[in-house]
């Protein structure tokens, strides 16, 4: 059972270590998930064994990402073993390794790491049957496929490689304008020649 937790946060390394096997799952045939891949406050999400060739991107709002897939790929890579090359330009389906069963209160949301930033990757992460890249709503419960594409050359992934990261949220702990507004006149951030700067100009 997870540690108790505010009533709106970000879930922490200690909680997420908590939720393995739970609310964080692996494929059937997965390798199971690292203690290395758990970050003080996110954790690193793998690529799986199987990508596909697309003609397009696509949102998965209506319809199983099944189904999507099957219309618009153009070929099936095997990410095992030795990996396989991904051709700058193309956008590219991959299956995740990592699966999500979360609890009603729970939710997600994903953010690539900064190593796709240094092969100039574009990656974004699908959840069926949610309008919205990069998050899953509460209680989600399903498979994930990170969208990628290169951008600059091409790239080599093979299965294993980390592109992206989840962050589990407990309500909205996001602060308000007004609640920003409050944190900066007591310890403002923004400086010029002649101290902080003022809130109304930040």
């Amino acid at each position: 059972m997870a540690p108790p937790a505010a009533p709106q946060s970000i879930l922490i390394d200690r909680e997420l270590h908590s939720l393995v096997d739970l609310a964080l799952r692996v494929a059937p045939d997965g390798l199971p998930i690292a203690a290395a891949q758990i970050q003080p406050a996110s954790m690193d999400l793998r690529l799986g064994r199987r990508a596909w060739a697309m003609r397009a991107g696509f949102l998965p709002s209506g319809g199983s990402i099944e189904a999507h897939r099957e219309e618009l790929q153009d070929g099936i890579l095997d990410l095992s073993s030795e990996g396989t090359r991904l051709e700058r330009g193309r956008v590219y389906l991959v299956e995740l390794e990592e699966h999500l069963a979360l609890p009603s209160d729970v939710s997600a949301r994903f953010n690539p790491r900064s190593s796709t930033g240094r092969c100039d990757l574009f990656t974004r992460v699908l959840c069926a049957g949610h309008p919205r890249f990069d998050e899953a709503p509460r209680g989600y419960r399903g498979k994930l496929y990170l969208e990628v594409c290169p951008l600059s050359f091409a790239v080599h992934l093979r299965r294993g490689d980390r592109l992206c990261q989840v962050r589990l949220q407990r309500g909205d702990p996001g602060l308000s304008t007004e609640e920003l507004r409050e944190v900066y006149r007591e310890t403002p951030l923004a400086f010029d020649k002649d101290g902080p700067i003022p809130e109304h100009r930040v």
